[in-house]
């Protein structure tokens, strides 16, 4: 009993909620400890181009952390879930979420901790800081935020800038917003820049998930990320996760939140049943198509997405007339996202005989693949004039 009085009178003269007992503290400085060097034996193996071994350190930290996350490290870390101080999730009970089969709103139940560890787990290894909303929990992942590219690239870089228009909303009832933006930096003394704009025959905007909820700023913030994840994969030359969003703010696709725990007299109009208009059901196949060509990082990604939506657009349930023009549409937006890659991939390439490899390899694909003679030539020629691009910015 008297030993439960002198930790309260520790408790109360600290201020503060005694999560961290000697315990923890022991066990947290233990798992720094590991991770610090772990990371500089990962570095080691890299730079030897030891790749086996940088598998199995790997997996030994994964190992390690999964039995160092302690309940009563991970109690603290509970605390600090659908905070801002810590990190958002989808899964907040403070936003109910309208529930299109029972027609009613539902409050989310919390994310046990499992999920969290998993999460967690996920985060040490990436580097990514558990408060400051630097993580999100969507869909039962980790998900790193514009807080935490924004935070990254400050070390890697520097003079970092990022200019964006005014969202556009696109067609009527859209459920994707678009962003022109740049991005501009430095990074050993060389300026670098990264265009995300709308011209001619390239389109390669930012675009991200609207809900009738979404205001301008909201949009921003989202296109903002993006952005930044798009600069951090230039300058490391890898990708935290794919590219696509979701918010806690605003939950997943189908399944709004409530802003500010205000319940609505009527639900969202973006929960609605499927289309009915023919018009409206071919909106909605484009919308998917462009949803799934955003995350291809290779051309060939983007030739087999070719296939898939060949064969979708001949279920699709609208008319023929529809189809031609909602195919039209789609391999438009195949031949630009192919042309963003190819933009990207080339402006990698630090000499002339980069960019002629680089442009070996995308001929080769585009050659091999089942496009048509007449796609084969247009899709080769906007290759070339990339290209050619390149080496002229290599010139300067």
């Amino acid at each position: 009993m008297a030993k439960k009085s002198t930790e309260t009178k520790q408790v109360a003269k600290s201020g503060r909620g005694g999560v961290i007992t000697a315990e923890v503290k022991e066990a947290v400085l233990a798992i720094d400890g590991m991770l610090r060097e772990t990371r500089d034996e990962i570095a080691q193996a890299e730079d030897a181009g030891n790749m086996t071994m940088v598998a199995l350190l790997q997996a030994d930290m994964l190992a390690g952390l999964e039995g160092m996350l302690t309940a009563d490290v991970l109690s603290g870390v509970m605390q600090l879930m659908n905070t801002r101080i810590g990190f958002l999730t989808d899964k907040n009970p403070n936003r109910p979420r309208w529930n299109k089969d029972k027609r009613q709103y539902d409050t989310p139940v919390p994310y046990g901790v499992d999920v969290v560890k998993h999460c967690v787990i996920e985060a040490m290894t990436k580097g990514i800081c558990l408060v400051g909303n630097h993580m999100n929990i969507i869909a039962g992942q980790c998900y790193p935020t514009k807080e935490h590219y924004e935070a990254v690239l400050n070390t890697l870089c520097t003079n970092l800038r990022v200019e964006m228009s005014v969202p556009d909303w696109g067609m009527k009832g859209g459920k994707r917003a678009y962003v022109e933006a740049i991005a501009t930096w430095k990074f050993n003394g060389c300026s670098e820049k990264i265009e995300c704009t709308r011209g001619g025959e390239m389109d390669s905007r930012v675009v991200v998930n609207s809900y009738d909820s979404s205001s301008a700023d909201e949009l921003l913030g989202k296109a903002k990320r993006k952005v930044y994840a798009r600069v951090y994969e230039r300058i490391t030359g890898s990708t935290l996760e794919p590219e696509d969003e979701a918010s806690p703010e605003m939950g997943l696709p189908g399944k709004p939140a409530i802003v500010d725990g205000t319940v609505p007299e009527k639900p969202p109009k973006d929960i609605a049943a499927a289309p009915a208009d023919p018009l409206d059901a071919a909106a909605q196949f484009i919308r998917v198509c462009e949803e799934d060509l955003n995350r291809c990082s290779k051309i060939s990604n983007v030739l087999n997405m070719r296939a898939k939506f060949s064969a979708s657009l001949v279920k699709g349930e609208f008319p023929d007339a529809m189809k031609k023009v909602a195919g039209l549409q789609v391999a438009t937006l195949l031949f630009q996202r192919m042309s963003v890659i190819c933009q990207d991939e080339f402006s990698k390439c630090t000499d002339t005989d980069a960019v002629l490899e680089k442009h070996g390899e995308f001929e080769s694909t585009i050659q091999g693949s089942q496009l048509s003679d007449e796609d084969k030539t247009k899709w080769a020629k906007k290759a070339v004039e990339l290209s050619k691009v390149r080496f002229e910015e290599l010139d300067k």
